[in-house]
């Protein structure tokens, strides 16, 4: 959880603009932080900062949209949603509190320089380019009030923890000393010998009996567990569910929403810092002069800075979609005042709202109506299959009556083995499933467990063997493939030995038929290599001398390697690698400090969290 803490504090705005308030309850814990759960209006307060219930929702209706926008307001807070948001209003609110104790102040004029001063807001130029914190506001949902507020929120974050974390550095000698280990370099040289079980000959009988007597507990049969058991998940029911013309009639006129594409506008804007200079640029405007050349001699804009694209009424403040959807037609709006200034618009395209029709509709929504249905049965099958076995059913009855689908699994080990150790495919790859295997008792229906999303299974263990010795003749086959493959390594092994022993390894190499890989420049941590066994290679060369040949074994190859040279790394490259470094681990050292700060901010003020009020706002009273 501190992870996830860390994770979602980084510095820069616009990082904390587009982060998910994904933090969790544990920095707190849930029973203290839900408690005093009552009927006020309040959702979130630490001490005398208060969240309304509204802030709270409109929080999690924005958060909803931005990062599941698929999923309907009651999955979202199934999913732990609403928790993260009031999780986060939390800490915002922690710092909000801590701010006013020590009379820190931050005006709009702060807020709007480290706009100004926001790297992902500028253009490539350099300059502040609309287009690009106006494409901002529109991923995340929130018009420029409300991010000139999270701003301010920021920076009285960012003032607390700056003065706790301004003598915090790392060593640069250190860091230095850590890059040039990390980037210096070998020259090597490497040939492979694969590992070439087809090359080996097939033993004969004898050896094959002589081996087996050796190596027999190798291919022993394991514990084995026959398993029975009963699922229930909705595509078993899927057949048993009609969906009616008037079903899918009533689901669609519910769901018109999902089947709706709101009317959109294509829109560029100037926005300007008085009125008098809109009214000029307006004044231009309606004497016929173009947008962009407008925007370029006013503002040095570019017709892309200037582009919002295709914007829907709900993508814009109240004030700015009023004045842009409020033409009948193409042409000039504004100017409209806002925090950030007063802006002009062009609309440039209407986009007519869009209905996908039923008929159209008609196909997708009886699946998924289908699929509710058959989830339904899930939960009401269940319930039967359960009643059926508390009257003395058997599992296999139980199936028989409820529709349900059964399932034998005859011997599965403790890894979902199969005697002969195959995989066995299907749930038995479910570790969960395994634990319940083989902790159940045998011959007793199991409880009720769920092994995915709606599907559930009750199981029965039938039997179980013990590990037992197997007669030649019953793994003949897998025994030949294993004496064939020990000696197809030996062989690999023992020419990579050869070569690697040889005064002239090239030479030696050469003669087997293998060549050599040369003047491969690598890192220690294999960059340079192309080789899926590059790690290991560059752990080979760099415990080798230089002019040493070594080998290292995979287990489907063996690999010769030389060490040629060694070269030091680039001092550029070690200067930035060190600064990296550094950065990284103040980063981590600012993280955990503000972890702390959290902690200590959390005893010090009164938290009271009530996630009632919010829901009440979403779903209404009844929920």
């Amino acid at each position: 959880m501190l992870r996830s803490l860390r994770d979602g504090a980084k510095s820069t705005p616009m990082r904390i603009f587009l982060v998910a308030l994904a933090v969790g309850f544990a920095l707190w814990g849930i029973d203290d932080v839900f408690r005093a759960v009552g009927s006020n209006d309040k959702a979130v307060q630490v001490g005398k900062v208060n969240v309304t219930a509204l802030e709270a929702a409109q929080e999690f209706d924005r958060t909803r949209r931005r990062y599941l926008p698929s999923s309907s307001s009651s999955e979202a807070v199934a999913a732990g949603l609403l928790n993260s948001v009031m999780t986060g209003l939390v800490q915002q609110s922690l710092f909000i509190a801590e701010a006013e104790r020590m009379d820190l102040t931050v005006t709009r004029r702060m807020e709007k320089q480290t706009i100004a001063n926001e790297p992902a807001f500028r253009d490539d130029a350099g300059r502040f380019s609309t287009i690009r914190f106006n494409d901002a506001l529109a991923r995340t949902g929130l018009n420029e009030e409300s991010y000139l507020e999270f701003m301010g929120r920021l920076l009285m974050r960012r003032q607390i923890m700056d003065a706790i974390n301004g003598g915090l550095d790392y060593p640069e000698a250190t860091a230095m000393a850590i890059a040039s280990w990390r980037l210096e370099k070998r020259i090597i040289n490497h040939a492979s010998i694969k590992v070439d079980q087809d090359a080996v000959p097939t033993p004969d009988d004898a050896a094959v009996r002589a081996w087996y007597s050796e190596n027999s507990t190798t291919f022993d049969s394991p514990d084995l567990r026959f398993v029975t058991y009963v699922l229930a998940e909705p595509d078993a029911f899927l057949d048993q569910v009609e969906i009616s013309d008037d079903d899918v009639a009533a689901a669609y006129d519910a769901r018109v929403d999902l089947y709706q594409t709101p009317e959109s506008r294509t829109i560029s804007q100037m926005i300007f810092p008085d009125a008098d200079t809109a009214a000029e640029a307006i004044s231009r405007l309606n004497a016929g002069e173009d947008f962009a050349a407008v925007a370029m001699d006013m503002l040095g804009l570019t017709g892309d800075d200037t582009l919002l694209g295709d914007l829907s009424r709900d993508d814009l403040t109240d004030d700015l979609a009023n004045a842009a959807f409020g033409l009948a037609a193409e042409g000039i709006a504004g100017p409209v005042q806002t925090p950030l200034g007063h802006h002009v618009l062009s609309i440039v395209g209407i986009i007519p709202a869009n209905v996908i029709p039923l008929e159209d509709a008609r196909k997708g929504l009886t699946d998924d109506l289908r699929r509710e249905g058959a989830t339904d049965l899930v939960y009401e099958r269940i319930n039967d299959i359960e009643d059926a076995l508390a009257s003395g059913q058997t599992i296999e009855e139980a199936a028989r009556s409820t529709g349900a689908r059964l399932v034998t699994i005859n011997g599965m080990d403790r890894n979902g083995l199969d005697r002969d150790g195959n995989a066995i495919e299907g749930i038995a790859t479910d570790t969960d499933f395994r634990e319940i295997v083989w902790t159940a008792p045998i011959g007793e229906a199991g409880m009720v467990e769920e092994i995915d999303t709606d599907s559930f299974i009750i199981a029965r263990v039938d039997r179980e063997e013990t590990a037992t010795p197997r007669e030649l003749a019953e793994v003949e086959s897998r025994v030949i493939d294993a004496m064939k493959r020990e000696q197809a390594i030996t062989n690999a092994r023992e020419i990579a030995a050869e070569i690697a022993g040889a005064s002239d390894p090239v030479s030696t190499a050469s003669k087997n038929g293998i060549s050599f890989s040369e003047d491969i420049s690598m890192r220690r941590d294999g960059v340079g290599l192309d080789h899926q066994a590059a790690r290991l290679i560059a752990n080979e060369a760099f415990n080798l001398e230089s002019g040493n040949t070594g080998y290292i074994e995979t287990g489907e190859e063996a690999i010769v390697v030389t060490t040629k040279a060694i070269t030091d790394a680039d001092a550029d490259a070690v200067k930035n690698e060190g600064n990296l470094f550094r950065q990284r681990l103040a980063g981590e050292m600012t993280q955990s400090t503000e972890i702390a700060m959290l902690q200590n901010l959390e005893k010090r003020f009164d938290i009271n969290v009530n996630p009632a009020v919010v829901q009440q706002l979403l779903f209404g009273a009844g929920n």
